[in-house]
């Protein structure tokens, strides 16, 4: 009789650890690609020209963004691979409020796999060097149009609204 019990004790706690294994596992999907928990939105874009060496000369832009839940809250994640869009373009029929979208300057695919590597102020960010822009000073306009859009396997694409006051290059 004490066989039976123990026997039928062990088969219960093997299912008890079995499907609490299997809640933990709720951040994967059924291929085993790791999920963003939470994830609703991705934005704002922030850009802008740094100095990355120190030496006083820009060295290109500096392109991030957040993860965000529902309720906007900024969420953070690691080990999941996200790729990252980015296309730079000329304005043309520029005004004082902005101008359409010309010839693209810059196209980039990057690949994160942390929420930091996006991050705009305590992140690593996205670099785009200022030499691999294609822009002539001597006939484009001196603004751009930054346009980011991030994928995510499984969960979606997500576009950030474009940002239409990027220098692409330094005037004078």
């Amino acid at each position: 009789m004490h066989k039976k019990w123990q026997v039928t004790g062990l088969s219960i706690f093997i299912i008890g650890i079995t499907v609490f294994l299997a809640g933990c596992l709720d951040e994967n999907n059924n291929d085993g690609q790791e999920i963003i928990l939470q994830l609703d939105s991705v934005g704002p874009l922030l850009a802008e020209w740094e100095d990355w060496d120190n030496d006083g000369i820009d060295d290109g832009l500096r392109v991030g963004f957040y993860f965000m839940d529902q309720s906007e809250n900024i969420i953070a994640f690691d080990n999941v691979e996200v790729f990252v869009n980015a296309e730079l373009y000329t304005q043309v029929n520029t005004t004082l409020t902005q101008g359409e979208k010309g010839r693209l300057v810059y196209s980039n695919i990057f690949t994160i796999t942390s929420s930091q590597d996006a991050h705009p102020i305590h992140g690593t960010a996205l670099k785009i060097p200022a030499g691999e822009i294609n822009v002539d000073p001597e006939a484009d306009y001196y603004l751009g149009i930054l346009e980011v859009s991030v994928s995510v396997p499984h969960q979606g694409d997500f576009h950030l609204p474009p940002d239409h006051f990027i220098r692409l290059y330094k005037q004078g």
